[in-house]
Order: C-alpha cells, then sequence, then structure tokens
C-alpha cells in the first residue's frame, strides 16, 4: 500500500547539531530547517543535545582561557564560584567554632588580665583610685 500524508523531510543531523552548538533552541532551529520543534525532538534530539553541550563546552573553555590566560580578576571570581564552591559570603561554622570565637574576642577586648596586689585580677588599664 503506498504511504499516504507528506513526505518525509530530508534535515541532516549535522546540520541540526551546528545549529544547536551556536546557541539555538529547537523553535529556531525548526524554523532554520523548515519542521517542527516536535519533529525535531523526535529525529534529533540527540544531535541537538549534543551540538548544546559542544557549546557549553566552548564558552566555558573560553572563560577559562580570559580568566586564567589573561588574568581577568572578575572571571576568575566567577570560576571560582562556579567550579569551587567559592562565595562572597562567608560559610557558617559549627556553633562550637562560634562559641570559640566569641569568646576569644571578648578576652581580647577585655585586656590582659593583671593581678592587683589585693589578688584581684584587674583589666591591666589605667590604675583604679
Amino acid at each position: 500500500m503506498p504511504r499516504t500524508g507528506r513526505p518525509k523531510l530530508k534535515i541532516k543531523a549535522d546540520q541540526v547539531s551546528q545549529l544547536a552548538a551556536i546557541g539555538l533552541n529547537v523553535n529556531e532551529i525548526g524554523a532554520i530547517v523548515g519542521c517542527s520543534p516536535d519533529t525535531l525532538t523526535r529525529r534529533f534530539q540527540s544531535q541537538m543535545q549534543t551540538g548544546w553541550e559542544r557549546m557549553k563546552a566552548s564558552i566555558k573553555r573560553t572563560q577559562y582561557e580570559v580568566g586564567v590566560n589573561k588574568k581577568n580578576p572578575t572571571m576568575l571570581i566567577w570560576l571560582g564560584k562556579q567550579h569551587l564552591g567559592q562565595s562572597d559570603v562567608p560559610q557558617k561554622s559549627s556553633n562550637q567554632s562560634n562559641q570559640q570565637l566569641e569568646g576569644f574576642f571578648q578576652a581580647l577586648m577585655a585586656g590582659p588580665a593583671v593581678k592587683k596586689s589585693n589578688g584581684e585580677e584587674g583589666s591591666g588599664g589605667a590604675k583604679e583610685q
């Protein structure tokens, strides 16, 4: 029995992959090759995914080159945040560490303890009268 309906579009898989690699989404690729996004997704999902992954790799490679080879501080900060877990906000430490730091800073603010002649401890500051 002869096939009915429209003839199957001849779309090149490598063209779809190349269009995805320059950042086009499925709607934009469909407009260029002349078919619906559903058809592209059904027939070329893996090629589009490969193209999008190539695009991301290319962007990351360029960012790395700008940050590391050209020593761009802004890009190095961004790369550190993305790949090393760095942040502008210091991470909160454990409660025990916070208590130790609070004790340290309180002692620091109080100044050195100096024994008075009567055996009591003082602040070591100006003489009391």
